[in-house]
């Protein structure tokens, strides 16, 4: 289960990430 939480977590971080980033490189 805290594999499964860890993963969602890593994917969030990334969506956020991109997020946060593509602004920037428009």
């Amino acid at each position: 289960m805290s594999y499964q939480l860890e993963v969602i977590g890593t994917f969030c971080h990334n969506k956020i990430n991109l997020a946060y980033s593509l602004p920037r490189l428009v």
